[in-house]
């Protein structure tokens, strides 16, 4: 353990490092998907790995029929300013699901407003990370739903939207996921949009050239993820590692969220006077991106599929002896 640096990073997070080498080999001279990333996507092959990809998202998330899938080159943020500006062109007002700091950021964020709405939707960011809380979705016709931080970890039921950027779980940063229910597709005649969520679904995710690295990336984890049992295998494991992780935090007298409020990939805590001593002990211990989110302090373990089980098991020992 001499050399070993774990990386608790919140985002980009770490990746697993098996589904790194795979990665790297697909994307090698001479590999069966190098000329994705150095041809034009507007390639045959191109457009058959767009769509071949979308319907292994689907399967992995066991989505319905009328759920779209949509791959933006965007940051979560930039894809709800993206989503926010959609919804209202087609007369929806965006109003708020408020349960910690995204969901408040988004509050503060919706920009476009509109004279004539007839039906409203309800934004949510279920999985909050600066905060690390969960909360169920709450019910509402049309649910736009912020997934950034847990998708793939833990169910999403059926929403109107749902949308999650790369770099917390499956993929790299500047590359989100929409998925978006068909309903909402076809209140618009294709060829309609003004807006660019709506030029992404009419160009088959190509409005702009597609970060096809990161596409290829989503691709690989998607494989490494199947052939571990899939979607349901995923949330088995974080569960299972975020409990272990309360009960030693537990056990050392920190200060935890809720119990039936904590999320499963954000592990907030504070241990109020110790914070100085405990950070020491964390650097000491090559513990890296621990410190909680600027707006909240404390610390934060981001328990994302990329920490390695060797890791994870050096940070239960270390949260073990802490106050040794």
């Amino acid at each position: 353990m001499k050399n070993r640096i774990v990386n608790l990073s919140p985002g980009p997070s770490p990746l697993s490092k098996h589904l790194w080498n795979d990665y790297l080999e697909r994307i090698a001279i001479g590999s069966s998907h190098y000329d994705l990333v150095t041809q034009s996507h507007h390639s045959k092959r191109s457009r058959e790995f767009i769509s071949e990809l979308k319907n292994k998202v689907a399967h992995s998330l066991g989505l319905s029929d009328s759920q779209q899938v949509c791959f933006l080159a965007s940051s979560a943020r930039e894809s709800f300013c993206r989503i926010d500006g959609f919804m209202n062109m087609l007369s929806y007002q965006m109003t708020h699901h408020i349960t910690g700091y995204w969901s408040r950021w988004a509050c503060s964020n919706s920009q476009f407003k509109s004279n004539s709405y007839d039906k409203t939707c309800l934004h949510a960011c279920l999985n909050e990370t600066v905060d690390g809380v969960y909360s169920e979705p709450p019910s509402h016709s049309h649910l736009v739903v912020d997934a950034t931080s847990m998708l793939f970890t833990k169910e999403v039921k059926k929403a109107a939207i749902i949308y999650a950027s790369g770099q917390k779980i499956f993929s790299s940063p500047g590359f989100s996921i929409v998925i978006i229910d068909q309903e909402l597709i076809s209140q618009k005649e294709t060829g309609r949009y003004s807006d660019q969520l709506g030029n992404y679904i009419t160009n088959d995710s190509c409005n702009v050239t597609p970060p096809m690295h990161a596409m290829v990336l989503l691709d690989t984890f998607i494989d490494w993820l199947e052939f571990r049992g899939g979607a349901d295998w995923l949330k088995q494991r974080t569960n299972y590692r975020a409990a272990n992780i309360y009960d030693r935090l537990s056990a050392s007298d920190a200060l935890l969220v809720e119990p039936s409020v904590r999320s499963m990939t954000a592990i907030t805590f504070d241990v109020g006077q110790r914070h100085d001593k405990w950070l020491a002990y964390f650097n000491g211990r090559k513990i890296s991106g621990i410190l909680g989110h600027k707006q909240k302090g404390g610390f934060r373990i981001s328990n994302f599929p990329g920490l390695s089980e060797e890791d994870y098991e050096y940070l239960l020992d270390c949260l073990e002896n802490v106050n040794d």
